[in-house]
């Protein structure tokens, strides 16, 4: 599994353009074409689509959509087929890079967990009433009467 860098270094030596293009922002054909065959070869050493587009400054979704169109690309850039395959070529014979680091033995380590005992909290309780409790009812019932007191008076302060 060749390393992405190494893809797009390849690419650059086989296109003769150079890596700064390539991986820069412009969207002409030749440049769309060679990050096809970049991402196409990408892809075959199991590099994720987030990863190739973050190496070309671009989401993941135009990475899908470049090796989606990529027969249609080919129709309009004849060379791009012989691209790949030189591409392939180059890159197969590339020693195991994957993210820039080499494969490691796992080993079984003893994995010990530590659990603390959580502090209880102070829930507060809330006094719930049954539906037929209206001890509250004469404050209730005083207070309305003030009110309509209140209103009975300015109303015939107004109509004085």
């Amino acid at each position: 599994m060749a390393r992405l860098t190494d893809i797009i270094d390849a690419a650059s030596d086989l296109s003769k353009v150079e890596r700064q293009h390539i991986v820069g922002p412009c969207r002409k054909l030749p440049l769309f074409a060679i990050r096809t065959a970049i991402s196409i070869i990408a892809r075959e050493h199991k590099h994720f689509l987030p990863h190739i587009g973050r190496a070309f400054g671009r989401d993941h979704s135009s990475i899908c959509h470049a090796i989606k169109v990529q027969d249609i690309t080919a129709r309009k850039c004849p060379w791009l087929p012989d691209l790949i395959e030189a591409l392939r070529d180059e890159c197969d014979g590339m020693p195991f890079g994957g993210w820039g680091r080499a494969p490691v033995e796992v080993l079984a380590l003893p994995v010990v967990v530590h659990f603390h005992e959580p502090e209880p909290v102070a829930v507060p309780v809330r006094r719930v009433l049954p539906r037929n409790d209206f001890s509250d009812a004469p404050d209730i019932i005083q207070a309305a009467r003030k009110t309509a007191q209140v209103q009975r008076r300015l109303l015939a302060e107004m109509a004085a």
